[in-house]
């Protein structure tokens, strides 16, 4: 049977991951169905809500983490460095097969090719590369910062 500190990480994984789902969700749910382009004041609650359930989910996986012993800390670290570091390397490959148009080869039905949709499909890859890379950056500083 797990004992109770490993019971509670996994109500705050929980809670988080729940919470900022139902954050995430709520203008959609609190809207009626949507036709046309999204209004500014739209694009604006939706933002806000993922901030907020990013913050949500923050919190909670900190309250998680902080449950860990400190084996289980460096595992975690590990696993999210290099598992994350590996797995986005391993995207590169299908993100070029879908950039260049593999998803239009296998069902031209389903998946359009054009210059927009292959530019936005780019911004939001490059986006994540640059906010891993950021992230790791900002987090190096506040360590080396809390360390000295």
């Amino acid at each position: 049977m797990p004992n109770k500190r490993s019971l509670s990480r996994w109500g705050y994984v929980a809670a988080g991951l729940l919470g900022g789902w139902a954050i995430a969700l709520a203008p959609f749910a609190a809207a009626s169905h949507r036709a046309g382009a999204p209004t500014p004041g739209w694009i604006i609650a939706v933002t806000l809500a993922a901030a907020l359930a990013m913050i949500w989910a923050c919190v909670f996986a900190t309250l998680a983490f902080r449950k860990l012993d400190e084996f289980e800390r460096a595992a975690s670290k590990f696993a999210w460095y290099w598992g994350g570091s590996i797995g986005f390397a391993a995207s590169l490959p299908m993100f070029m097969f879908i950039y260049m148009g593999g998803l239009h080869w296998l069902d031209p039905a389903r998946f359009h090719l054009g210059a927009e949709l292959a530019f936005a499909f780019r911004l939001g890859y490059g986006l994540a590369a640059v906010s891993v890379m950021l992230g790791f950056f900002v987090g190096l500083a506040v360590w080396r910062i809390a360390k000295r």
